[in-house]
């Protein structure tokens, strides 16, 4: 099960000492529209970060992907050590000037990763993604679905930007996967599913969470025992004797 994140401890980074959070600005999310610059349903938030403002990793992760490109400037994906959900396996950062990582580093909450673009251009971007590459291969087509009015939008990172912005990331988990649309829940009862399938598929495993359920159950009847006073166990005795 996908752990819960928690929240970007303080920085010791000289750069980063004395400023805001850039998720504490505010934000353009127009999802449910067509992107400005180009025919795609909105791919991300855009926080209105001040120019070459220092940009920290939200969560943990390791960095999957720096690209330098035309749409996105640098742009930056992390895959999570936690996931969000079935989807929300990736976080993006794009429209910055530069990057201060590398593929394979590590990063966790609260390390620079790089700088936003300067004064005048397209502000910071983030968003969630589920690809090690942002923009490219199978895992675009399944965003613009899951963004689409009508999707399950378990790609909208609104709900985890609202959180890191009042400073409660701590939980994150099972308040994000409530759902911003019900087929948010079918998708989670298909993941429920799937994961079933596998246990099942897999003797040992299942054999394994069995034993498990017996020693549970047994534990509970032991601490019930222990609760219950010996007269009113001798007294239901001999009701049903009776």
């Amino acid at each position: 099960m996908p752990g819960t994140p928690s929240q970007p401890p303080p920085t010791n980074n000289p750069i980063l000492q004395g400023k805001a959070p850039w998720y504490t600005f505010p934000r353009i999310d127009n999802f449910g529209q067509i992107d400005p610059e180009g025919n795609y349903w909105k791919p991300d938030s855009n926080v209105q970060v001040p120019g070459n403002y220092p940009i920290t990793a939200l969560l943990p992760g390791t960095v999957t992907s720096v690209q330098q490109t035309s749409w996105g400037q640098t742009v930056v994906t992390v895959k999570l050590d936690s996931p969000l959900n079935s989807l929300a396996t990736h976080a993006v950062y794009q429209h910055m000037s530069s990057a201060t990582v590398r593929v394979g580093q590590h990063v966790n909450g609260g390390d620079l990763i790089g700088y936003n673009n300067p004064s005048g251009q397209v502000p910071l971007g983030f968003g969630l993604y589920s690809g090690d590459v942002y923009g490219s291969g199978s895992a675009w087509d399944t965003l613009q679905k899951d963004l689409a009015p009508g999707g399950a939008q378990q790609l909208n990172p609104v709900n985890l930007l609202d959180q890191a912005k009042k400073g409660n990331l701590v939980g994150l988990l099972g308040s994000y996967n409530q759902s911003l649309n019900p087929l948010d829940q079918l998708a989670s009862l298909g993941d429920f599913f799937s994961r079933l399938g596998s246990l099942m598929n897999n003797p040992q495993r299942l054999v394994k969470g069995f034993v498990g359920i017996v020693m549970l159950l047994a534990g509970i009847v032991l601490m019930v025992k222990q609760l219950v006073p010996p007269e009113v166990t001798k007294a239901v005795k001999l009701a049903a004797m009776a």
